[in-house]
Parts: structure tokens; sequence; C-alpha cells
């Protein structure tokens, strides 16, 4: 009996623990009682519980559960109308309060939003790919192509579709003309004309890139433009649009700014100047052309008649390389580097053997061409060839230590042979600063190398105070010791 009596009594302080833990109001609940205020619109925003007892709430519910009454809740809200915060805020914890929660443990914060209503907004529809098209068609264009056209970020189909007339438009067409014989239309004009399609829209941007179309010269008239000019033999080595090969019966158009690349070949004698500019002046209406003239280089029974003209009696080429490849008369140059050395006898004291020869390499830009004979040639002073070694920026001090010709003294000589083994052995310093003592610059003078660059720069401008004077320059041996 007394057992029964214990448990009968366990059970009702269970029940009357229960009948005092709270209610939390659902999110419902929590709305009506704020609209009871007179709050419209009502947003939760947040509503949350203490995981336990004297916690801050943490734990996010939609309520209609009991908890203890002990536990803190918090509630926010956001709503409409001219009601105030304050009685909102009452409203929704008094609903707690009746629901057996203490005012204490119940936080509400409410907020007002009464924003403008947005007006109502129409739709229009959007022109189709197609009507675009043949919109700028009737202004004789050609290769329309629509590279953009969205509405507020989104691609318009090709069928065109429906946008609110506040949306971004943004459309770009590409197109090309013919630029011959036509009236060529203003930008403005084709931009204008899209932009009227969108008449029922607020915001678009429109622009256009016309680019446009000129027939290509042919093969015939680019050699036709040469030969006025003089040119002989000429023959195109190359001839593209944007990497396509434009062969010699192509009579076709390309847009203006295609990139076109020629290259022609002819015998010398014409001025490469006027060829060039007589070929380009068939491409004006191109704005990327590119010519390169490449020439037939004398051939070596060319060389060997202009030299018997001059009064030559033997003739000796001794080498003859175009890109260091021995000369064949299937190779063009113009700056392509040429290396020419001929040896040649006369019985006269004044020759134009040198003339002769390098006349025929008028138009090439980067040919090493030495023509020798038996003629005595003056030697280079010593001062000469110091003053082409001080000339070099690195350079402070120089002497000769010796200067031989064929093993001989060349102090001992005034004329010698063009061909003739010359050997200059050079010393040569620069000064390296160290530090200042008693306001004067201390230091010491320093070799310069064989091998060092001033070495090198200093050797070449002797050489070519040699060569200059008809030197063969491969015969002369310059050291820096």
């Amino acid at each position: 009996m007394r057992i029964k009596l214990l448990v009968f009594l366990i059970l009702l302080c269970l029940i009357s623990c229960n009948l005092d833990n709270g209610l939390l109001p659902t999110k419902s609940e929590i709305i009506k009682a704020a609209e009871a205020a007179g709050a419209t619109n009502v947003v939760i925003n947040s509503y949350m519980y203490a995981d336990g007892r004297w916690e801050n709430p943490s734990i996010s519910t939609s309520g209609g559960f009991k908890i203890d009454y002990d536990r803190y809740v918090q509630v926010r809200v956001s709503y409409a109308g001219s009601v105030s915060n304050t009685a909102v805020e009452t409203a929704i914890r008094q609903l707690f309060i009746n629901n057996n929660f203490g005012s204490s443990y119940i936080s509400v914060f409410a907020n007002t939003t009464s924003l403008p209503q947005q007006p109502e907004i129409e739709t229009y529809t959007l022109p189709s790919h197609q009507i675009i098209t043949e919109t700028v068609q009737e202004f004789g264009a050609t290769s329309i192509t629509i590279a953009a056209y969205t509405a507020s970020g989104n691609n318009v189909a090709a069928a065109g579709g429906a946008a609110r007339s506040n949306a971004a438009i943004v459309i770009r067409v590409n197109y090309s003309y013919n630029g011959l014989g036509i009236v060529i239309p203003s930008q403005a004009a084709v931009t204008l004309a899209i932009r009227n399609l969108f008449s029922d829209f607020t915001n678009v941007t429109a622009s256009v890139s016309p680019t446009a179309i000129f027939l290509l010269p042919s093969h015939s008239s680019v050699i036709t433009a040469a030969d006025d000019q003089g040119a002989t033999n000429v023959r195109i080595l190359e001839y593209t649009a944007n990497n396509e090969v434009i062969g010699e019966f192509f009579y076709g158009s390309r847009q203006s700014n295609t990139p076109i690349r020629i290259s022609i070949t002819y015998d010398i004698g014409a001025n490469i100047i006027l060829v060039q500019q007589a070929v380009r002046g068939l491409f004006q209406h191109f704005t990327d052309v590119v010519i390169s003239t490449m020439l037939n280089p004398p051939t070596p029974e060319e060389i060997i008649n202009a030299l018997n003209n001059a009064g030559a009696g033997y003739v000796n080429i001794v080498s003859y390389t175009i890109a260091g490849s021995n000369f064949s008369a299937e190779l063009r140059a113009i700056n392509t580097a040429i290396q020419l050395v001929v040896y040649y006898n006369i019985l006269s004291t004044s020759s134009n053997g040198q003339t002769a020869v390098r006349n025929l390499f008028t138009g090439f830009t980067n040919a090493n061409i030495f023509v020798g004979n038996n003629i005595p040639i003056l030697l280079p002073s010593e001062s000469q060839i110091i003053n082409a070694v001080n000339s070099v920026t690195d350079i402070d001090l120089v002497n000769i230590n010796t200067y031989t010709v064929n093993n001989i003294n060349a102090s001992s000589l005034s004329y010698v042979s063009s061909s003739d083994d010359i050997v200059i052995r050079i010393r040569a310093s620069r000064w390296v600063f160290t530090h200042w003592s008693g306001g004067w610059p201390q230091g010491y003078y320093q070799a310069i190398a064989n091998n060092s660059i001033a070495a090198n720069t200093a050797r070449n401008r002797v050489i070519q105070l040699f060569f200059s004077m008809g030197f063969n320059p491969t015969i002369i041996s310059i050291i820096f010791e």
C-alpha cells in the first residue's frame, strides 16, 4: 500500500512539474500576435531558445512544444505599418507570458520595414536574331554576325523572347561591306537602326563593328607594278591573306584588316624602295600589309665580267656564300648575310674593280664584300690603329707591341699587298678606381684580356679600318696581350 502511494505521489509531481513548463508558441502564433497589435507583412527573422538554463539562446526553433520556463528565449521580427516597435514587442512578449514563461526570460526585437511598393513593370517582346540581321542588311552590309545579345546577363535565343522594359539589353553586331562602288553607311546610322528595334526598352547598349571588303590584287598586277619600276625577272615567292595562300588565279575580296603577306624577287638593278612602294600602292585599302623584297644576287659570271670590264686580267672568287651556304642560282637575299672574297690581277696602278663589284650588290643590306688585287695598298699607321682601339669606352691606354706584315716590321713598309698576312699585338688597359686619398682618386690600370668584350669591340674596329682601305679582313690577326 505504501509503495502504491509513493508511485502516485511521484506521478503527481511529474504532472505538476510538466504543467509548470513553458509552451513555446509557434511562428504562426507569433505573427498573429504582432498582427493583432497592428503590424502587417510580419517576418520572423530569428526564433531561438537556450540549450540549458540561464544560457544564451542558441537553438533555432519553430515552436509548438514545451521547454523549461526558465530558459531564455529570443525573437526577432520585422514588419510594415505605422504601429510602434514597442507595441509589437509587448504583444509578442505577452504571448509567451500567457504560455507560462516569465517576462524576464523573453527578449523580443521588432523593426519596421515600411518600404514603398514597386510599380508594376511591363514585359515586351525582344527582336529575333533574324530581324536584327535583316535590319543591318538594309544598309548593304554582308557577313553579319551577332557577337553578343543578352537581356539582364542572359543570352537571348535566336527566336528572341521577352523581357521587362527596364532589363539591361546588350547587343554587339559585326558586319562587312563592299568598300568599292557603294556609299558606305556610318556606324552611327546602323547603331541607331538597331536601337530602334528596342524602342520599348529603357536600358539598351548597342554597338557595331564594321569592316570593309576590298578586291585583292592579282599576281599579274603585282608583277606589272614591279615591272613598271624597272624590275626584271619578277617572281612572287609568297602571297597570303590571313595565312591563306592566294593563288595565281585568285580574284576574290577580303576584309580591309586582313593580314597580307607578300614576297617578291627580281634581278638587281631596279630601285628597291620604288618597287616596294609601287606594290604597296596596290594594297592601299588594306591596313596590315608586309611586303618582302628578295633580290637575285649576281652570279659568279656577272662578278667576273664586271672585273674584266674594269681591266682585270685574272679573277679568283675565293668564297661566295649566302646565309652560310655556297652560292646557288636558287638563293634569294636582301638583308640575308652575303660574304664575297675576290682576288684579281691588273697591270694598271688604278682600278675601279671594287666599285664595279659593289655596284652589283646595290640594294643588299647585309653584304660583306672584299675585292682585292696586287696593287700596293697604303698601310694604316700605328696612330690610326691606336685611335681605333681608343674609341672603345672601356679602354684608356693603348700601346702597339708589334705590327708586322709577313713577319716584317710594318714601320719599315709603306705599301703592301692586300693579301699579305698582318699581325698586330696590342697592350691595352683600363683605369680601375679603388678609393679617394687626399682629395685625389686612387686606383690602378688593368690589362684588357684578349677574349674580353672590350678587346673584341676594338678588334672589329681595327679590322674595319683595314677593310676600308682595301685589305682582306680574313688575313688580319689582332692579339691583346
